[in-house]
């Protein structure tokens, strides 16, 4: 096979390699024994915490919680979703010491539902916390609305 009109003068990354003394060879495979290992220790991670998120998703029985303040902030809508049956409270105020508390009573899958009686201009703190029949507790933590 023929050499093209202007390759005369380039070289493949090969050649380069066989034109390094055996010490320079030495050390660019140490770079990409590095750059190799350094990108597998990434794809490790990723796929560890890509498995952990999908466990955590898989044992909490709250699926969707979420708020926002609408009719000029004074009230709160909140949508849950629950894979299982919970029995539930929603806990809110302008700190995460909160004031106020809702009871929502046993939920299983979804439900929508408004606060009212809350601050129009401030900050609010909500969380939802619920316990399944044989007691057992999960909490979403607080969480700030505006």
């Amino acid at each position: 096979m023929g050499k093209k009109k202007g390759d005369e003068g380039k070289r493949s990354f090969r050649g380069r390699m066989n034109n390094n003394t055996k010490e320079q060879k030495e050390e660019i495979n140490k770079k990409y024994v590095v750059l190799l290992a350094g990108i597998s220790a990434i794809g490790v991670t990723i796929s560890i915490l890509a498995g952990a998120y999908l466990y955590i998703r898989s044992w909490t029985p709250i699926k969707d919680f979420s708020a926002e303040k609408v009719t000029g902030g004074t009230e709160i809508r909140v949508n849950l979703e629950t894979s299982r049956p919970l029995n539930g409270q929603i806990f809110y105020g302008t700190s995460t010491l909160y004031s106020n508390k809702k009871e929502i009573g046993w939920i299983d899958g979804k439900r929508d539902l408004l606060i009212g009686g809350v601050l129009p201009n401030k900050e609010h703190y909500i969380k939802f916390v619920a316990a399944t029949e044989t007691g057992r507790v999960y909490d979403t933590g607080f969480f700030k609305i505006r």
